[in-house]
């Protein structure tokens, strides 16, 4: 006999979950709804999940297949998808700076996802870098991280070493010189790139958008005289609600298999032409 008050476990009643997960976030649109996946905030997410909870067999531990698939499937979507901006960019077939921009910022994103398992540290993907632009411009690095007891993931690496390629490669084509920074404040990774005489927004915006909208766990904010990377730490999944787990560990995991796909078919285009604005 039935419990009183428990939703049925049949299959059938699965597609009415799923709708009332969805109907969970209120009027917010479809692209609202999925931004909260995608954006890349594990406090909104953590809070929406606890607000939806309750509409998902709240006596269960399991969470169902298909709220999984449906996870991966709005955020393969909207990193790799058909429409999702980084093709896009990578489509801009114009002759302008602007879409030249865009095709480079694709280009340095597909870089970063395919970086693969690096065996490094934080401070070696700098120092590399250092290494290779030092003798083109003026750099000067600040180290603040004291202890290094940020545990980047392998796409931080690939995001990290883009991003200080594509500012030195704006810096160096200004003729200007490029600082950076290094701090570790609330778990994250701060990465400050300070610009001078560059017109910061015009040569990195569009990298920084395309870059935070792709990988996981991954912010790259562009102000008048910076660029600023953040790279934020996992959230320990073993202390979060099954819900939240699965929607973190496809929020991370969703770009494997589907990114090697996405590049696979990606090499064979052609790349972007080299940055040349300041």
């Amino acid at each position: 006999m039935r419990q009183p008050g428990r939703r049925p476990s049949d299959p059938r009643s699965l597609p009415l979950r799923l709708r009332a997960q969805l109907d969970g976030l209120g009027p917010a649109s479809e692209r609202q709804r999925a931004r909260i996946l995608t954006i890349g905030d594990p406090d909104a997410f953590l809070a929406w999940t606890e607000r939806v909870r309750p509409l998902l067999e709240p006596d269960t531990e399991a969470v169902p297949d298909t709220l999984r698939e449906l996870y991966r499937r709005v955020l393969d979507d909207t990193r790799l998808g058909p429409r999702s901006l980084l093709r896009r960019m990578a489509a801009d077939q114009g002759t302008d700076a602007a879409s030249m921009i865009r095709r480079h910022s694709a280009d340095a994103v597909r870089r970063a996802m395919s970086s693969g398992s690096w065996a490094a540290l934080i401070r070696d993907v700098v120092q590399d870098w250092w290494r290779e632009q030092a003798p083109r411009t003026a750099v000067t690095v600040r180290d603040d991280m004291r202890q290094e007891d940020f545990l980047p993931l392998p796409l931080h690496l690939g995001a990290l070493h883009e991003t200080l390629r594509w500012c030195g490669e704006a810096a160096e084509a200004a003729g200007a010189r490029i600082d950076v920074e290094l701090t570790v404040q609330n778990g994250a990774l701060h990465v400050w790139l300070g610009l001078d005489r560059v017109h910061v927004r015009s040569a990195c915006e569009d990298f920084a958008r395309l870059l935070s909208h792709t990988l996981p766990y991954t912010d790259c904010l562009v102000a008048d005289d910076h660029v600023l990377l953040r790279l934020h730490g996992r959230p320990d999944t073993e202390v979060l609600s099954p819900l939240a787990a699965a929607g973190l560990d496809a929020y991370l995991s969703s770009t494997d298999v589907e990114r090697r796909q996405y590049l696979e078919r990606a090499a064979e285009e052609p790349m972007g032409e080299k940055q040349q604005v300041s």
